[in-house]
């Protein structure tokens, strides 16, 4: 899930290359708070593996800032995330990348 897709073009070419293309979701502008952001940075790599942190999925993010990050391997808390990730797509909108 990315916040405002249309600001993101860099980041999707980016997933576009990747061997395994994921599903990418975008939060639609909230017109009543438009300052407010997706801020959660969580990476699913599968049911048994999720990256949490605070870098932003950016060249900066991820080479030049001063990030936290953990791995987990818990399925049981995975799950939860999974779950709750699931449940946020009724408010997002899926981006075709291969329009």
């Amino acid at each position: 899930m990315i916040d405002r897709a249309e600001e993101k073009i860099r980041f999707i070419e980016w997933v576009k290359g990747l061997p395994n293309v994921p599903e990418v979701y975008s939060r639609p502008l909230n017109r009543k708070n438009p300052k407010s952001a997706l801020h959660a940075k969580c990476l699913v790599i599968d049911e048994n593996v999720v990256m949490l942190g605070s870098a932003n999925l950016s060249y900066q993010g991820l080479r030049e800032n001063i990030e936290l990050g953990i791995i987990l391997r818990d399925s049981e808390k995975i799950s939860l995330i999974i779950k709750m990730l699931m449940g946020l797509q009724k408010y997002l909108k899926k981006i075709e990348l291969y329009e």
